[in-house]
């Protein structure tokens, strides 16, 4: 009898600490105006195109004729940012928790102005989307001003935080506040909890480090000017405030552990005179690369110093860099980085060794590698019997941008007399970064790859752009009509599943 007791507790404990690794968050939309579009969640990383180290992939659902939507996850990164996509229109700055289970109340012609979330977890979205959380960049400050502007910022930021958190409603921050009735809302529908709390206030503590973004900006004006950090605006670049950045799961935070960063490695160039004008100059990439990580070392907290730099590796990674000769960064990573971020990046770079020979995805044939010829031959297969939407993407730096198109291509694939074809764009020596993206996010349908060596003529066939370079690097739709009229830079896909692929066909 002990010994069944004994096992049955065994297995409830072993399924309790299991679903203690899944943890469920959801939105939930209520949209006013909707008329079919697709919705798509999206990860806002720090770094272009690097690798969520929970494997989130974006996720869409079409709005119901209600006006209803859900997306759920379990890949959630506690803190980070997500944003969502529709038509021409998205909402940014969604902070989502692990747990959380958020309303999404909205306008679909006006999301931004109209968005009122509720639930667990909609504080901190309501309080973000507050216009007195918007910034202006004052350009024709000097810095010093600058300076003073961002600390008056913050303090009143504050100040308005600590008053909806406590809830008094006659603080003046809420009584004298143009949008009072949304504060006093927030209140009674959204309130605080104390993780939200500590979240906003580390948010705005950390504003005062954007002087550096500024100096950076007025960098020529400056010239002839040297750089002094005895300065009073280089006055919050102290070691003690390092230490009270607890994460930089949130991309907020992480662009200012790098901006930290840029300063103190100019500050340790004590046998240097420096000047604003070389400001970028200064910042030589192997010698920042060999001093960043005593620095963060000794002035960071660990789960910082693993996530920031498990952050800069999946974004050399997955962005096909060599990596390899970052070899002091990769030492670190493999003995004390945070296991999911690195894990992550280590499962992206075997998916580069072994993609092209998966079977399951057959990627590394020839007749996935197309020339001009080849292209022909795909619109001929489809000529007079389908219309065929031609994706292409910049293996290199579309990054996560043309891999959150997903869910609008495939309801459109579904629904209209359409065949997508995706044809991903790089230097042939980047053949195996396009099947590691394809693998990783699982992208079912009809793939190929096509170098640009040799083929640059082709591809000015269908856009213009130089797609496959840092700027313009993304993704340019064509279609390619059962009569074979070709139509160029059509809208995004976002628009296209709204109804508007009509006009093309």
């Amino acid at each position: 009898m002990k010994r069944k007791l004994l096992c049955t507790l065994l297995v409830l404990v072993t399924l309790y600490c299991n679903a203690q690794h899944t943890v469920q968050t959801t939105l939930n939309g209520s949209v006013k105006n909707a008329n079919g579009e697709i919705v798509t969640l999206i990860y806002r990383s720090f770094l272009r195109g690097s690798l969520n180290p929970l494997g989130f992939n974006s996720m869409g659902t079409q709005i119901s004729k209600e006006g209803k939507f859900t997306l759920k996850s379990d890949k959630i990164l506690d803190g980070s940012e997500y944003y969502i996509i529709f038509n021409d229109k998205s909402i940014t700055g969604l902070v989502l928790f692990e747990g959380d289970n958020v309303n999404l109340n909205f306008d679909i012609n006006k999301p931004s102005e109209t968005l009122f979330a509720t639930g667990k977890g909609a504080g901190k979205i309501n309080m973000m989307h507050l216009p007195q959380f918007d910034d202006e960049f004052m350009e024709e400050m000097t810095p010093s001003e600058y300076a003073a502007y961002l600390d008056s910022l913050s303090s009143a930021k504050m100040v308005l935080l600590d008053a909806v958190y406590k809830k008094e409603k006659t603080n003046k921050a809420i009584t004298n506040a143009e949008n009072s009735e949304v504060l006093e809302r927030i209140i009674n529908e959204s309130p605080l909890s104390s993780k939200e709390y500590d979240f906003l206030k580390s948010i705005i503590e950390l504003q005062k480090f954007e002087i550096a973004v500024f100096l950076e900006y007025k960098s020529e004006e400056m010239e002839g000017k040297r750089i002094d950090f005895s300065d009073p605006v280089y006055k919050p670049f102290n070691a003690s405030e390092y230490k009270k950045i607890t994460s930089v799961n949130n991309c907020y935070p992480a662009y200012i552990v790098y901006l930290i960063l840029r300063v103190e490695y100019l500050k340790s160039l004590k046998d240097k005179e420096l000047y604003y004008e070389n400001w970028y100059e200064y910042v030589s990439e192997e010698d920042f690369i060999n001093w960043e990580e005593k620095f963060l070392s000794e002035n960071f907290t660990p789960e910082v110093r693993d996530r920031y730099y498990s952050e800069v590796f999946s974004w050399l990674v997955s962005m096909g860099q060599p990596y390899d000769k970052y070899s002091k960064q990769l030492d670190y990573l493999q003995n004390n980085a945070n296991s999911e971020s690195y894990q992550k990046s280590v499962d992206f770079i075997k998916l580069m060794e072994t993609g092209l020979t998966d079977k399951k995805y057959n990627l590394g044939g020839d007749t996935k590698q197309l020339d001009r010829q080849k292209l022909e031959a795909i619109l001929k297969k489809y000529s007079n019997k389908k219309n065929v939407l031609l994706v292409f993407w910049s293996v290199e730096f579309a990054g996560s941008s043309i891999l959150n198109q997903i869910p609008s291509l495939q309801h459109l694939q579904k629904e209209k007399d359409l065949q997508i074809v995706y044809i991903g764009i790089d230097r042939a020596e980047l053949k195996n970064l396009w099947a590691a993206r394809i693998i990783d996010n699982n992208w079912k349908g009809e793939h190929y790859f096509m170098p640009i060596e040799g083929n640059e003529d082709s591809l000015k066939k269908f856009s213009s752009d130089d797609i496959y370079a840092f700027c313009d690097g993304g993704a340019t739709f064509t279609v390619v009509t059962k009569n074979n009229t070709v139509l160029n830079k059509v809208e995004n896909s976002y628009q296209l599943a709204a109804g508007k692929i009509k006009k093309y066909l």
